[in-house]
């Protein structure tokens, strides 16, 4: 198959042959012979082949939104004679060429071996394959080319965006009765503590059938009580009602609240939970510690935006199916009314409700230069103030602006009403 350069040549060839005979002008068909030897010497001299061997490394499987990844990839020329190679690596939707090029031209000699190196970020969390690899493959001239495809499937996962620095954990301390956090007082627990002798009352599978039986007499297992705060995070993943410029931004932006709120909570010690309403209700039930986090990070990496589950019935939902839980915390882009109506409902069934919603707009307005698009943002912006009053009468909310850090946001809010 010709490339480029070779439909160029013959182009020419035919065009000079073809005005040659309708001219009969032999000499304009002699300007063809150099053309037509030029690719016969490709032809001839240089054979193609597809012995080209390409394989791609990659740094890390998990990342954080935002963060780079670095990828190699390595060719290997298997074949007897010069290889000139193209090696095109398809980048997946959402992810960015941050350093290099996944494109690249060069020449290998007999079994000889290079590689390259470039850098990816993801925009927004969630799962991106590394798939396919096409090599083209062409002789020195550039005159013909052979291509094939490589598949080779690499799954990067892409975290939500955390604060994780010290000064910006969110220390928050739920009111709310003992959960999974445990402490180092005896009570009921699930972590051993210490053995007792047996009282009566005390449950069968609580004693100690080993000090039991090596001391002759009945004794009783012990365990730390525990003793935390439930939280349940809502996603409001109802991303498609904004505009198209917002969606994804919004979608950026909340799952990074989310990720950063459970990492706080959970460094607080809390059982924390994740329940994130859109095509399929997705939940996490709520317990302690990194694990926790890792399941709430590949929660929020795995979910599809959607408005199936209504989340103006989060209160029934969350008696169903966690009926312990009484601290709710909603990230939600307040994309109609339908929120006023959860937040009111939780609010009758005494839920204690914190809302954060993220102020894509009031940092964007200063940027826009068209007059009428500047005026629609500025009357979206007083409307959105009258919404979030409203909600205000059922829960803390938090309007946050996402020009500054989530923490010093939620910070401001906890000492103006005391939270914790």
């Amino acid at each position: 198959m010709f490339t480029a350069r070779g439909y160029y040549i013959s182009t020419i060839a035919i065009l000079s042959v073809a005005l040659g005979a309708f001219f009969y002008l032999p000499a304009i068909s002699m300007v063809s012979l150099p053309a037509v030897i030029f690719i016969l010497m490709a032809r001839v001299a240089f054979p193609l082949h597809t012995e080209v061997d390409v394989t791609r490394l990659v740094e890390r499987k998990v990342i954080l939104q935002g963060d780079t990844l670095s990828i190699k990839l390595k060719i290997q020329n298997n074949g007897e004679r010069l290889a000139v190679v193209k090696v095109t690596d398809e980048l997946p939707s959402n992810m960015e060429l941050v350093d290099g090029s996944n494109v690249i031209l060069l020449g290998l000699k007999n079994n000889e071996t290079k590689s390259f190196n470039f850098s990816l970020s993801a925009s927004l969390p969630g799962r991106y394959m590394l798939s396919k690899i096409s090599i083209e493959v062409m002789d020195p001239l550039q005159i013909f080319h052979k291509r094939k495809i490589i598949q080779t499937y690499e799954e990067i996962r892409a975290y939500p965006f955390v604060e994780t620095s010290r000064h910006s954990i969110l220390m928050l301390s739920l009111r709310n009765e003992p959960g999974e956090n445990r402490s180092r007082r005896q009570g009921e627990g699930e972590e051993f503590y210490s053995v007792r002798n047996y009282v009566p009352g005390d449950r069968l599978r609580r004693i100690n059938w080993k000090a039991s039986a090596r001391y002759s007499a009945l004794f009783t297992n012990q365990y730390t009580s525990e003793l935390a705060g439930e939280l349940m995070i809502v996603l409001d993943s109802r991303f498609a009602l904004l505009a198209e410029d917002d969606e994804k931004v919004q979608f950026r932006f909340c799952s990074s609240a989310a990720a950063t709120i459970a990492y706080s909570s959970l460094m607080s010690r809390n059982k924390v939970g994740l329940m994130i309403m859109g095509d399929l209700l997705e939940k996490v039930p709520p317990a302690y510690g990194f694990k926790q986090l890792r399941k709430i990070l590949a929660a929020l990496s795995d979910f599809r935006a959607g408005r199936r589950w209504q989340i103006s019935k989060v209160n029934s939902y969350l008696r169903l199916l966690f009926p312990k839980v009484n601290e709710v915390t909603i990230i939600t882009p307040l994309a109609d009314v339908e929120i006023l109506d959860s937040v009111s409902a939780l609010h009758e069934d005494g839920f204690n409700t914190l809302v954060v919603a993220p102020d894509i707009w009031s940092e964007r307005i200063g940027r826009l230069k068209d007059r009428e698009r500047r005026i629609a943002t500025k009357l979206f912006i007083q409307n959105r103030k009258v919404f979030l009053n409203q909600v205000r009468k059922y829960a803390t909310v938090v309007d946050w602006d996402i020009a500054i850090p989530i923490s010093h946001s939620m910070r401001n809010v906890e000492a103006k009403v005391g939270f914790g």
